[in-house]
């Protein structure tokens, strides 16, 4: 199967909460099935496909986040699904490697959501990743990345000091305190 087709099973799979989901889900059904390269980073109408890695400790004590040097924040592992990624799990293996140097001995697909449903109409997908080993990073040229691993009392300083703000990290950290 090739990522294209295991995206759109994803998205013919995929049941909208409501009007507006239903219109912003065949809106990048049309992009998946209309577009040259519907993986390209360079689709922001109507949206991208990405990926994000939710990373705990064995434990479920600790989460591993990485410090993006340009916005000065600390956010989950992750980014666009790449033209060699086959799916958006392979997609957060490699980036989880690139950004962290972690390797995941297993992930987990979660779910699936809409940062901004009735702005954009992009879709994340939350990976859970366990069973880590340390390999070498290869963060991209204009990247400058720390990996930071926090606890949860941590966090919630974090999250006091607007540290972290960006949506799927919010969402992740949500997840876990529901779980």
């Amino acid at each position: 199967m090739t990522r294209r087709e295991h995206l759109a099973a994803l998205l013919k799979a995929h049941e909208p909460e409501d009007a507006c989901e239903k219109e912003h889900l065949r809106r990048m059904r049309e992009l998946l099935e209309n577009a040259n390269d519907p993986f390209a980073r360079t689709h922001f109408a109507p949206g991208h496909f990405t990926a994000s890695a939710f990373v705990l400790d064995a434990r479920l004590e600790r989460i591993l986040f990485i410090h993006h040097a340009k916005l000065k924040r600390w956010l989950q592992p992750g980014g666009h699904v790449d033209p060699g990624d086959g799916d958006v799990v392979e997609a957060v293996r490699r980036e989880l490697q690139e950004e962290t140097g972690y390797r995941a001995g297993s992930l987990k697909r979660l779910f699936s959501f809409y940062p901004s449903p009735g702005i954009m109409t992009e879709r994340m997908h939350l990976v859970e990743a366990r069973d880590l080993t340390l390999s070498t990073a290869a963060p991209e040229a204009d990247e400058r990345i720390r990996v930071g691993e926090f606890s949860k009392a941590q966090i919630g300083k974090l999250l006091r000091e607007k540290k972290i703000i960006d949506g799927k990290s919010l969402v992740g950290l949500l997840w876990d305190r529901c779980r």
